[in-house]
């Protein structure tokens, strides 16, 4: 199966987090651009549950099929240019991008995100191609839009475009070919959002690591067979230690994606104060339970001391970074 990943501000970073994930292998990757990367996968992701687990990745969704360049622009051709076939695009994206009703209720949603080289000039015929389409169908539809070049996670949420009742178009291109398939998940924003400003505990002077960025250390963290981030069982397994705990950001977000065994550790005693607050917090938000994890306060260069040598699996942490640069 063939799915589109839309990758964060930092693609490379992304990119590289879902190599790690899925240890992807070079013939997997059938696109990979500044916005987003095209994938074949051996079997079915659950979308909604692995958006949740990147930090790295704004939308997921699954690729329906491949278009011809004079697919993409039938809406825009002359008919004595139109090649057979090109006519069946509309219908082709209503019946393999949108869901089946067997009794339409309210209006459907639809929007159209095109991530690659240069503009979709199409975007607004196919669009009206699509809204009569689906009135020949007894279905009333509504074109959703936005001033960006693409639709936000905010905007596809809002309008509901991966429920029953809508749905985002993606068209994926370099150039020369096209994929063309619906959004399934996007970046849970809201809940990524309470987690970076609800915390109890906060430092905005020293400054605190935002969960996305956590939750991409942590899938970059191993990277083999013998420890595949996206399996469960392996986390669990695992022993994890940040040795520059901080206010404890690497230490929730890994107990969220499923870590069972953990350590952090600061010299700070606010920052050791700011981390037990916020794992007390994250553990009563998340119903988490059978989490072994110790927060103690000492200097990095006595850690021998305080964690027994070869007793972790992976260091994940942001180390001291210079002095901040406050605006």
């Amino acid at each position: 199966m063939q799915y589109f990943f839309i990758l964060g501000k930092n693609p490379t970073l992304s990119f590289a987090e879902i190599v790690s994930v899925f240890q992807l292998k070079p013939g997997q990757i059938l696109y990979l651009g500044e916005e987003a990367a095209v994938v074949e996968m051996e079997r079915e992701i659950d979308a909604q549950q692995i958006i949740r687990r990147l930090g790295g990745t704004i939308k997921i969704g699954i690729i329906n099929y491949q278009l011809r360049i004079t697919n993409l622009a039938y809406p825009c051709l002359p008919a004595g240019r139109r090649q057979a076939g090109d006519e069946s695009m509309s219908n082709d994206l209503i019946s393999k991008l949108m869901p089946n009703q067997k009794e339409p209720t309210g209006k459907f949603h639809f929007g159209i995100s095109y991530y690659g080289k240069g503009k979709f000039k199409q975007e607004k015929a196919l669009a009206m191609e699509i809204k009569k389409a689906l009135k020949e169908k007894g279905v009333s539809s509504r074109w959703v839009t936005s001033r960006e070049k693409t639709l936000s996670s905010v905007v596809v949420e809002q309008n509901k475009l991966t429920s029953e009742q809508g749905v985002e178009i993606v068209i994926v291109g370099d150039g020369a070919k096209y994929w063309a398939g619906k959004t399934l998940a996007v970046q849970p924003f809201k809940e990524l959002s309470a987690r970076d400003y609800g915390r109890p505990g906060r430092d905005d002077y020293s400054g605190m690591l935002p969960p996305k960025v956590a939750l991409i250390m942590l899938n970059l963290a191993v990277n083999t067979d013998k420890h595949r981030l996206i399996t469960d069982e392996h986390r669990s397994l695992m022993a994890l230690l940040d040795p520059f705990c901080g206010s404890g950001t690497i230490l929730t977000e890994a107990m969220i994606v499923g870590y069972k065994n953990l350590i952090g550790c600061d010299e700070s005693g606010k920052a050791i104060k700011d981390a037990k607050e916020n794992i007390h917090w994250i553990v009563g938000q998340y119903q988490i339970s059978n989490t072994q994890y110790q927060v103690l306060q000492c200097d990095v260069r006595q850690l021998s001391q305080k964690v027994t040598r070869e007793s972790v699996d992976a260091i994940v942490t942001e180390p001291y970074l210079g002095p901040s640069r406050m605006k």
